[in-house]
């Protein structure tokens, strides 16, 4: 997810639903956070020592930098930002399961009329139990 901000970085950050495989077709049927459980699949225990490659803490992606400017661009110092930010897929989104091609899913979500409503964004202020990681 991007943000711009007037004379500054852009802010940013990751979100995922799961570290494992073989999922739906429906880019949009999950919900996803910067903060997501552990994997318990073989599949999502491999995609997690991937990730590790480059972070000690795959299932988490700090949101600091994008707290330390406004949309005007205004500095906070320090910023003050939730444990986790969570995003919710609208209705409007969402798709068959059915397998598609990459070009296919991409022509869907190039077919979304401008001012679609993508997700609901939350921010949570504190962790959850793992089997409500991914609930608002």
């Amino acid at each position: 997810f991007k943000f711009a901000r007037t004379g500054v970085h852009s802010g940013g950050f990751v979100a995922l639903h799961a570290l494992d495989l073989g999922q739906s077709w429906n880019f949009f049927k999950y919900n996803q956070s910067n903060h997501i459980s552990p994997p318990t699949g073989a599949t999502g225990i491999i995609g997690r020592k991937k990730f590790n490659q480059a972070s000690q803490c795959a299932p988490q992606v700090g949101i600091s930098d994008l707290a330390k400017f406004s949309q005007d661009g205004t500095k906070h110092d320090p910023p003050k930002f939730p444990f986790k930010l969570f995003t919710v897929p609208s209705q409007a989104v969402q798709s068959p399961e059915t397998e598609k091609t990459d070009d296919q899913v991409h022509a869907e979500m190039a077919a979304f009329p401008v001012g679609t409503m993508l997700y609901t964004l939350h921010a949570c202020q504190k962790a959850m139990s793992i089997e409500a990681e991914m609930t608002p």
